[in-house]
């Protein structure tokens, strides 16, 4: 697997949990 592959899943997989992170910070506002 070529390191470039990786390190853009690695970010995209950043990105996704960041975004979830986020979601659930919005969800307790609103509680």
């Amino acid at each position: 697997m070529l390191p470039e592959m990786r390190r853009n899943v690695l970010n995209e997989f950043h990105l996704r949990l960041g975004h979830c992170q986020a979601a659930d910070g919005r969800q307790f506002e609103h509680l």
